[in-house]
């Protein structure tokens, strides 16, 4: 069954991130298995803070994080089959993916703490670094 959470919640207004979240979320669960992405992988930045109660205000990229290195070299090796991405870079704690849509990053980060907001997991809004916001 295809991910359609972020379209459900309606986590972004502008519905084709939705869907580009979706598709990150559908080859993500096809690739692994659905507990370790609920455990191992979820939003951060700005919008992980929006979804767990902080003001709404213009978002310039989608930020993830993940403490599942298979999950982050996955990204690093295989995100552009399953989306559109004109240009990334891979650093050791993170990689910068410029998209058709809007810009996202996939953080590294072993110690990262997730909590659940409706079925969509985001980093504990306490432990965020303002780096990434």
């Amino acid at each position: 069954m295809a991910y359609s959470l972020y379209t459900t919640e309606g986590v972004f207004a502008n519905q084709n991130a939705n869907v580009v979240c979706n598709n990150i979320m559908d080859a993500l669960e096809n690739q692994f298995t659905e507990t370790l992405v609920n455990n191992a992988f979820g939003l951060t930045g700005t919008v992980a803070k929006i979804i767990q109660g902080s003001a709404l205000e213009d978002v310039k990229l989608v930020a993830f994080v993940t403490n599942d290195p298979d999950i982050y070299n996955w990204f690093a090796t295989q995100i552009q089959t399953h989306i559109a991405v004109f240009n990334s870079v891979v650093f050791q704690d993170r990689i910068q993916i410029v998209g058709s849509l809007f810009n996202i990053e996939i953080w590294y980060n072993a110690l990262v703490n997730f909590v659940e907001v409706n079925g969509i997991y985001a980093q504990d809004d306490s432990e965020i670094p303002v780096n990434i916001l």
